[in-house]
């Protein structure tokens, strides 16, 4: 598990159950389940850098047999995850009402979505 996936984790756990730690935060612990309920990207690789040497080679398998204190294990990724549009409501509360198109635009341009 990664260790955003880790801290969203502990935010949710923070958060008392029966919600009422919640009345200041409005959505957040549901859009929280939401992200964690997709799948994690997996990495197709890893570059593997030895701490004292800065010495690196690339691996695609068992990144997990390197001495962390030797070396730093950095995971590779292929593309970034899909990340879903804007809601209006959402929109609207960070933006005035004008800048609706605007921002569904940068969105298309930066394949946010199914508007690629």
């Amino acid at each position: 598990m990664s260790i955003e996936r880790e801290l969203l984790n502990e935010v949710l756990e923070y958060f008392d159950p029966l919600g009422l730690n919640t009345e200041h935060c409005g959505d957040l612990p549901e859009r929280i389940k939401k992200l964690l309920a997709q799948p994690e990207q997996q990495p197709e690789a890893w570059i593997i850098v030895n701490r004292d040497t800065g010495y690196r080679i690339q691996v695609s398998l068992f990144p997990d047999l390197y001495n962390k204190d030797m070396f730093e294990v950095i995971p590779l990724y292929t593309t970034p995850p899909k990340q879903e549009p804007l809601n209006a409501t959402t929109i609207n509360y960070y933006l005035e009402a004008g800048f609706e198109a605007g921002v569904k635009w940068a969105e298309k341009v930066h394949g946010i979505g199914g508007g690629e």
